[in-house]
């Protein structure tokens, strides 16, 4: 007696086929690519300068160095970004990209970064030489410059050294201290060693605030120091 066949189905074999075999990577569009570099290159440049979500960064430009290097991308795989790249200006990189059919390639890539930073402005026109307080101070968004002031707690209490009009960036360089030796004073001067410090008087030569230096004269012996204001009438010896 023969044995009757049975009947295999196919279905799950097929199933199996087509889910094994991942479809090909589809390359992106032109603006696809780009799109994706300038996303991770904001991304990189955020963690690199530590920079918060009220910081803006705009991708102004973005070309491939060797043209139609970027084209048929299917994927942004990796960035290589210098380490002392600025977040405001011009910046060369290379990126690792993947293309369907060449598989991976590192292209070099020129941009313009434009950055907006929350910045120390002025809330009102303030005069030369005045103390500053939190009420004459507020946050904007400002380019990145030299001497930018992020956080009003630094700038609160200093004196400015010229006069602010409204909306002007506090700069850090055009600030100082409130005056706590002046010349003239008589001030206490410190001598620390190891394990030990001495006390002794002294004339101030010249004045500033905490942290400035200043020569004084020492009373008993006439002989000229050189030391750092540590405190209203009291100074230190440089080591």
């Amino acid at each position: 007696m023969i044995a009757p066949i049975r009947r295999l189905s196919l279905a799950p074999l097929l199933a199996v086929a087509l889910t094994a075999a991942p479809p090909a990577p589809r390359a992106l569009a032109a603006d696809g690519v780009e799109q994706a570099l300038r996303t991770a290159l904001v991304d990189t440049l955020r963690e690199r300068h530590r920079l918060g979500s009220d910081a803006r960064l705009d991708i102004e430009e973005l070309q491939a160095a060797r043209r139609g290097a970027l084209a048929g991308a299917s994927a942004v795989v990796a960035l290589d970004v210098p380490r002392r790249s600025s977040v405001d200006g011009p910046i060369t990189f290379r990126a690792t990209v993947r293309h369907p059919s060449r598989g991976v390639e590192k292209v070099w890539v020129r941009a313009r970064v434009a950055a907006l930073l929350p910045t120390v402005v002025a809330r009102h026109d303030v005069p030369r030489g005045a103390q500053l307080t939190l009420d004459d101070l507020e946050l904007a968004q400002r380019p990145d410059r030299p001497g930018r002031v992020a956080d009003a707690a630094l700038a609160v209490g200093r004196l400015t050294r010229r006069a602010l009009r409204e909306g002007d960036a506090v700069d850090g360089e055009l600030l100082r201290l409130p005056a706590v030796v002046r010349r003239g004073d008589s001030v206490a001067v410190v001598v620390r060693g190891r394990g030990f410090s001495i006390k002794t008087r002294a004339t101030a030569l010249g004045g500033g605030g905490v942290g400035a230096e200043v020569t004084v004269r020492v009373n008993r012996n006439n002989r000229l120091v050189a030391t750092r204001i540590v405190a209203p009438g009291e100074v230190e010896v440089l080591p």
